[in-house]
């Protein structure tokens, strides 16, 4: 699995990819398979490594993502359910890390939170 192709994870420490690499697990999804449903619990933290896929909040689309982007980080971070429904637009290959996973990388590795932070920044003022 080529992680370094999702930008929140190029130029970290090989040690946060090597800690990703044993805990990650890969996930395929076809068309029209839903990810994410908005209520649900956060079980996982997602990136994405090959299709599209549509976000969507009380049936209105509110973001496109692909290849190199990430999602489930808000719910995970903040201990809430799933705000939004994450379906595939085209068949899907991701990177899935469990809650205990991703939350255990942020603790250990100051960077990939920060990184994470910054993600959540960005798609707050969206």
């Amino acid at each position: 699995m080529r992680l370094d192709s999702i930008p929140l994870l190029q130029g970290l420490d090989p040690k946060v990819r090597e800690f990703l690499a044993d805990r990650i697990q890969e996930v395929s999804v076809p068309i029209g398979g839903h990810i994410v449903k908005a209520g649900d619990y956060a079980y996982h933290f997602f990136m994405i490594l090959e299709g599209t896929a549509a976000v969507s909040q009380e049936g209105d689309l509110v973001a496109t993502l692909g290849p190199g982007d990430v999602f489930g980080e808000m719910a995970l971070l903040q201990d809430l359910r799933r705000n939004a429904d994450v379906v595939a637009v085209a068949p899907m290959r991701l990177a899935a890390l469990m809650s205990w996973d991703f939350r255990e990388t942020a603790e250990r590795f100051p960077e990939f939170q920060r990184r994470v932070d910054d993600v959540v920044i960005r798609r707050s003022a969206e």
